[in-house]
């Protein structure tokens, strides 16, 4: 069917999507010509390798099918694609802890020891690089998360976003809670619910995927919502006490 439907009733030029390798793509003849069916080989490989990947999601990142439906995958995948190809690749070893720490390169036998430089008290574990108890190292995260949340204000994150993820990357981070927002005005009952909704979710997926760019979609949800005309405003505050606590 797929020779007859290449050689009988065929527009004379070359169609630019079929290869010689791939002549099983059939056309439609009647009344409208277009490809009905592509490549065939890639179409099975992207079937037979979604549920591997998910086996791998699950054993390397305990992301089921069912956390990764509300993950926003697509802005990391945007996020990645915007990133210069060296950065990229780092990006992507950060993310699947493929980063050469000196237990990586230790049993590589590029470097004599295990132990963290920083520290010298503990392997130096893709972990262990986000809670390491120097007091450089301890700086080092407190200035890139100082960094982030200036980042998230200038593009005007609502507060209530800010102020969870201060709270919850401060312990992710092994970072005293300095608390530099709190919320004044109580939230209304829609971007309530759906702030608990993207915690409880968050929780699920885990503080360490969060840390790698695995995000609940509920935030962009929560940032939709914050930004549409009929959101009332929050206001921002600066303080070191709130009344607000978060699950």
């Amino acid at each position: 069917m797929a020779g007859e439907a290449w050689q009988e009733n065929f527009p004379p030029q070359d169609d630019p999507n079929v290869y010689s390798d791939k002549q099983w793509a059939v056309f439609s003849q009647y009344p409208h010509y277009h490809q009905i069916i592509g490549d065939l080989s890639q179409g099975l490989f992207s079937i037979l390798g979604f549920s591997t990947l998910l086996e791998y999601m699950d054993h390397k990142h305990n992301l089921s099918l069912v956390k990764l439906q509300k993950t926003n995958l697509t802005a990391l995948q945007e996020y990645l694609l915007t990133l210069r190809p060296h950065n990229r690749e780092t990006i992507c070893k950060l993310i699947h802890n493929w980063i050469p720490t000196y237990s990586v390169l230790c049993r590589q036998g590029r470097e004599p020891s295990l132990l963290c430089p920083r520290c010298c008290q503990a392997i130096e574990t893709s972990d262990h690089i986000w809670n390491c108890p120097d007091a450089e190292a301890i700086t080092s995260r407190h200035d890139f998360l100082q960094l982030f949340l200036k980042h998230l204000l200038s593009l005007h994150t609502p507060v209530y976003i800010l102020t969870v993820y201060e709270y919850k990357l401060s312990l992710a981070l092994k970072l005293p809670y300095s608390q530099q927002f709190y919320i004044m005005d109580q939230l209304p009952q829609t971007l309530y619910c759906t702030l608990i909704q993207a915690i409880q979710h968050q929780n699920t997926v885990g503080r360490d995927n969060f840390l790698r760019g695995y995000i609940s979609s509920y935030w962009f949800s929560l940032y939709k919502q914050a930004h549409s005309n009929t959101s009332p405003k929050i206001s921002l505050h600066h303080g070191t006490k709130s009344w607000y606590r978060l699950p």
